[in-house]
């Protein structure tokens, strides 16, 4: 029981932090749910990171991948740290109640998977714009 609690609380968090988000990059616009995650504080050269599977990000590979400037990122998790590959994308927005709100200078940075439910860990760069808007 104990354990059905802990997931049926941990999702119910999960929804409540999902936004409809829509990723610019290489020419390609995708639609996904980016979950906001108050402990992703990655930045590169100060500017914020969010986070893809590599399934997820395989949307985005064509012939002209290979001219797009790569990266390789830190990321430390609880099981320790990784270099990932990272690209700065055009742009992303973040629907925060219908509103679309359009942010340029993020990197995308790729890991072998996110999560379930969601496509994006998002940074919580954008928490401060979230909660200004629920408070609305």
């Amino acid at each position: 029981v104990s354990s059905v609690m802990h997931y049926v609380y941990s999702q119910k968090t999960v929804v409540t932090n999902l936004f409809k988000t829509e990723i610019f990059f290489n020419g390609k616009v995708v639609e996904c749910k980016g979950f906001m995650d108050t402990g992703n504080a990655v930045y590169y050269q100060n500017r914020p990171v969010i986070v893809c599977g590599k399934q997820f990000f395989n949307q985005f590979i064509d012939q002209n991948f290979y001219k797009i400037k790569t990266t390789k990122i830190t990321l430390t998790t609880v099981s320790g740290q990784t270099q990932c590959l990272a690209v700065e994308m055009e742009k992303i927005v973040i629907y925060f109640s219908d509103k679309p709100n359009i942010y340029n200078n993020v990197m995308l940075c790729v890991a072998q998977n996110v999560g379930d439910g969601y496509d994006l860990i998002l940074h919580p760069a954008f928490f401060k714009e979230i909660e200004d808007e629920k408070n609305r």
